[in-house]
């Protein structure tokens, strides 16, 4: 069949039908890309090429060819590439251009996308040097041989270290974007309130991990107290040391190893301060310490007098205000159930009991030129003061418990000025010293140390207040027993006490535990009240 005529459709018709390109092709260039490029089967130019047996989809591979015939070679210009005259408008070459894209993109022939996809750059290049009327790079072609000039090797930087760091910011930022994708506006509103919600729970379960996180990065010493020198012991129930019972003393033991409590403590500052005895007892647990009625004597001396009369009366006050500061007997602490004020009615009569013929047989062997000298006499004699009893020296065994001599007149068991000024009423001190380890006062027990003081491996306040604040805060239910306690002065200010502890507390998984051993307090005086220098256990 003889295809005749002249017009647009004609001319396309016989080059797609003849498999080549005919005069006037390139004028009706843009009618065979608007055809191509629409690809659907209704048109003029698909109505007559099926009259001439030509499926659409071949005429669609062979109008492909033609194009690529025409305007692609390696020698052409690129206004020719592209099919137009040189001196063509900018519109007409951005129109041209997007409609040969469209015709010869990968997508249309999967099969064929390699030529598909060089086609396409070259029509990048062409359009890119019109518009700029510049030649834009050219990337060298990978089957080519190599060129006469060697290009430089590209040197591939080194792969980063990756650190602990880096490896935690790139898993928060990989989070970050899930979370971004969890919650973007494409997801429905459930599934984004309930990822909120649990980014809010683990956050807040995060932040308390975080505040109840051990410290690190300290010094890796023994932070028990207490906990060095004997091995642990793992008990359910707290054992309690009971002292020996006041009664089955002499007279010279008893003043100077008296079963005290904080409570008789705090009486004795009590009366210091108002000149009233008011003695208050409180549920803090026993104390045993050595020299207390030693301590308590001196410092409950009365004001020298210069009458005869009023010798009597005040050696009755005196001796009632020592029988009421003692206890009838040592009451343990688990039988102790509530804070107790004893009867002071019987002070002013007081009740002949063996404890108070105990206390007046001290006082008469203080005394005994007292009760020899006649009345007229008494007005002459020395000031009346408290029965001061002393303790031996320690024996040549260097044994560290010391021995209370049984003679309170023998002069080998008195203390020395320089004793009795460095480490008088260190009894009080190491009863503060006890509370506040048992309340768990961390500044309270921090000032009772000199700022440069040590703790065995310990070194300084500061330290030993930070040590501590962790102890007590992991601790429970401390209690800190302090026995068989004995000083001596080493110089004028600084006293030296020796003795044995028990300390019991609870730990955060609910066990007992109960330690004891020998320690030792390193005093110096600074007024009425003492500093730790050194404490070892």
């Amino acid at each position: 069949m003889t295809i005749i005529g002249s017009d647009g459709p004609s001319i396309l018709l016989r080059a797609i039908v003849q498999q080549r390109i005919e005069p006037g092709f390139e004028s009706h260039l843009d009618e065979l890309l608007v055809w191509l490029n629409k690809g659907g089967p209704e048109g003029e130019l698909t109505a007559r090429l099926k009259l001439h047996g030509v499926a659409h989809a071949v005429a669609l591979q062979r109008a492909l060819q033609l194009i690529d015939q025409h305007l692609f070679s390696a020698s052409r210009a690129p206004h020719d590439i592209l099919g137009l005259p040189a001196d063509a408008s900018a519109k007409t070459v951005r129109l041209r251009y997007r409609r040969l894209i469209q015709a010869f993109h990968p997508d249309r022939q999967p099969d064929r996308q390699q030529w598909l996809t060089e086609r396409t750059e070259q029509l990048n290049r062409a359009y890119h040097t019109l518009k700029n009327k510049t030649a834009p790079p050219v990337n060298p072609d990978p089957t080519s041989g190599p060129s006469s000039r060697a290009a430089p090797q590209r040197v591939r930087p080194a792969k980063p270290r990756m650190t602990s760091v880096n490896v935690e910011l790139s898993s928060g930022i990989t989070l970050a974007l899930r979370l971004r994708s969890m919650l973007g506006a494409g997801r429905s509103f459930e599934k984004r309130f309930f990822t909120a919600l649990f980014v809010l729970c683990f956050g807040f379960l995060g932040y308390l991990y975080y505040l109840n996180k051990p410290p690190a990065g300290r010094l890796q010493v023994s932070t028990e107290p207490f906990a060095t020198v004997v091995k642990e012991t793992e008990q359910q129930t707290q054992v309690a040391r009971v002292s020996p019972s006041p009664m089955s003393l002499s007279a010279a033991s008893r003043t100077d190893a008296s079963y005290l409590t904080a409570g008789t403590v705090r009486a004795i500052e009590t009366e210091l301060d108002s000149g009233s005895p008011q003695p208050e007892f409180y549920d803090l647990g026993p104390v045993a310490v050595s020299g207390a009625a030693d301590s308590r004597a001196r410092d409950l001396e009365p004001e020298p007098v210069s009458t005869a009369a009023s010798q009597p009366d005040e050696l009755a006050s005196t001796l009632a205000t020592v029988t009421a500061l003692l206890p009838e007997e040592p009451v343990p602490y688990q039988d102790i159930v509530k804070p107790s004020r004893p009867d002071m009615s019987h002070t002013a009569q007081p009740e002949i009991t063996p404890k108070r013929q105990l206390a007046a047989q001290v006082l008469q062997n203080e005394w005994p030129e007292a009760q020899q000298q006649p009345a007229g006499q008494m007005s002459q004699s020395k000031p009346v003061s408290m029965p001061k009893v002393a303790r031996e020296k320690p024996a040549p065994d260097n044994s560290r418990v010391s021995s209370v001599a049984s003679d309170p007149k023998s002069p080998t068991s008195r203390l020395q000025p320089d004793g009795l000024a460095a480490c008088s009423n260190f009894q009080v001190f190491l009863a503060q010293y006890t509370m506040y380890y048992d309340r768990g006062d961390t500044l309270a027990y921090a000032d009772l140390f000199s700022p440069l003081a040590t703790e065995n491996r310990l070194q300084g306040r500061a330290h030993i207040q930070q040590v501590y604040q962790d102890w007590f805060s992991q601790t429970h239910q401390r209690r800190l027993q302090l026995q068989d306690l004995s000083g001596r002065a080493i110089s004028p200010q600084r006293c030296l006490i020796e003795g044995q502890y028990t300390v019991s507390y609870r730990k955060p998984n609910g066990d007992r535990s109960v330690q004891s051993g020998w320690i030792e307090f390193l005093l110096e005086r600074a007024g009425r009240s003492y500093h730790i220098i050194s404490l070892r256990y």
